[in-house]
């Protein structure tokens, strides 16, 4: 269960909101449990016409049940991680001219993270990191070109005082970006080029990692006929440390995602770690109402490792994606009853996973193949009504090790799982009124999910009621 609680204001230069957030579960399986609180403020400030400042503080605590290497029987570890952490960001822009502008950001994070193994509720390890982060970005606009140039710095120090051991990371980076656009909108080029000086100290370890890299960007969306959209891109980025992964460069190139955080030390890319990423897509629009799509992609990490005189260790990433989506009653002579409208959508995806038995990550992962095949059909009523039923078919298999040397288990499961919404909007918008069922039928599936946090697949029933009122 959960709850959230949302207060805003205004009054003159003055913006302000207030936020509060509760939830916690029981998980899908055994050691699966878990809890958030997130406390929130904001302020935002207009000195004049041209400046604005906004100050963020937030702090949140969570639990979260988690257990390693649930194939190997011998190597089994269920832990329950613990974290508390406050966050406080200041932000400013000015506006110089019409075309042009600076915007900063200033954030610092202070975070302590435990982890607990469970069967004991002994501490295994503790994480107290302090995280300082400087940013400034110039934009500005000539004609039909954007540009987007920027620099940081990051440091931060995370002891461990159980091992009696720290590790000191530092980045400094500088970005420039510029993004075109035809004067007919139908084709949008995106080059840049990004620096990196990445630097990790490890008292456990006589080595370091050092990063010194250029990372170029190049992205293109083009729209030949109407109709069609054509993506594509191509770049290199580096892994550096975030604030509640924040930053003010760019994420993406032309719509693909170039960072992929997660929760730190244990998932997303490791610190350190060079990407480069090939991806392409297609959108077409048949008609008003019937759209669909492919997309494809890999992506080559060098993931730093200490435990092997500082070699990088190579993880390769393969993806695909493939969509289709019509809208039902809205077509002139073939409206539905009572001015009802629906929606009939049909998903293909490609997940694979391959790394090496000396480094696999905290899934242990030395390859794995992952489908996703989710149908959807949803009604909307002029009332208000929203439902929605969807039918996923997945399937897993794969290889997986803790380490080198140690034995390989090969696992595959597959299912069909279903999930369902009813949901009821308010008059006015006044607020939403929902009741949710993921997993109707209780499938039991085996899964290795690369996010505990936000898992695309529930391995067991979750039933949810929502309300929320807006004033």
């Amino acid at each position: 269960w959960g709850d959230q609680f949302v207060a805003s204001g205004l009054y003159d230069r003055l913006a302000f909101a207030f936020s509060q957030l509760h939830y916690e579960t029981d998980g899908f399986s055994e050691n699966n449990a878990a809890e958030k609180d997130i406390y929130g403020g904001f302020l935002q400030f207009e000195a004049t016409p041209a400046t604005t400042f906004q100050l963020d503080a937030r702090h949140s605590e969570f639990d979260l049940g988690y257990t390693f290497y649930p194939f190997d029987p011998d190597q089994i570890f269920p832990i329950v991680i613990a974290e508390d952490a406050d966050v406080v960001r200041l932000n400013g822009r000015h506006i110089t001219s019409p075309a042009a502008d600076w915007v900063w950001t200033a954030a610092f994070e202070d975070r302590t993270r435990d982890a607990i193994y469970e069967p004991l509720s002994i501490t295994v390890t503790t994480t107290d990191a302090r995280t300082s982060v400087g940013e400034l970005q110039r934009l500005a606009r000539v004609g039909p070109l954007q540009l987007i140039a920027g620099a940081g710095y990051i440091d931060k120090e995370e002891k461990f005082p159980i091992e009696v051991q720290k590790i000191d990371t530092y980045d400094a980076n500088a970005y420039i970006y510029g993004q075109w656009q035809s004067a007919d909108s139908r084709l949008g080029i995106t080059a840049g080029l990004a620096y990196d000086s990445f630097r990790a100290e490890y008292t456990a370890f006589t080595d370091d990692i050092d990063r010194s890299q250029l990372s170029p960007k190049f992205g293109i969306v083009w729209s030949p006929i109407e109709g069609t959209t054509l993506r594509g891109a191509g770049f290199v980025s580096v892994r550096r440390p975030f604030v509640s992964s924040q930053t003010l460069e760019p994420t993406q190139v032309s719509g693909f995602n170039q960072f992929f955080t997660g929760l730190e030390q244990f998932y997303g890319d490791p610190e350190g770690t060079i990407s480069r990423r090939v991806v392409a897509a297609v959108d077409q629009e048949f008609s008003g109402t019937l759209f669909s799509g492919i997309e494809a992609g890999t992506r080559r990490l060098e993931v730093p490792s200490l435990q092997f005189a500082g070699a990088d260790v190579s993880w390769r990433e393969k993806s695909a994606r493939a969509y289709g989506y019509k809208l039902l009653g809205a077509t002139p002579g073939a409206e539905w009853p009572g001015g009802m409208t629906g929606t009939l959508s049909l998903s293909f995806e490609f997940e694979n996973f391959s790394r090496t038995n000396q480094l696999p990550g905290p899934e242990g992962i030395q390859d794995v193949d992952t489908y996703r095949v989710p149908l959807s059909f949803a009604v909307f009523t002029r009332s208000g009504w929203t439902a929605r039923v969807t039918t996923s078919y997945v399937d897993q298999s794969g290889h997986f090790t803790v380490d080198t040397g140690l034995p390989f288990f090969a696992l595959e499961d597959d299912g069909l799982v279903t999930d369902v919404l009813l949901q009821y909007r308010l008059p006015q918008r006044r607020g939403v009124v929902s009741l949710a069922a993921r997993n109707l039928t209780d499938q039991d599936l085996d899964l290795v999910d690369t996010d505990p946090l936000s898992p695309r697949v529930a391995t067991g029933r979750l039933v949810t009621a929502a309300v929320s009122f807006a004033f």
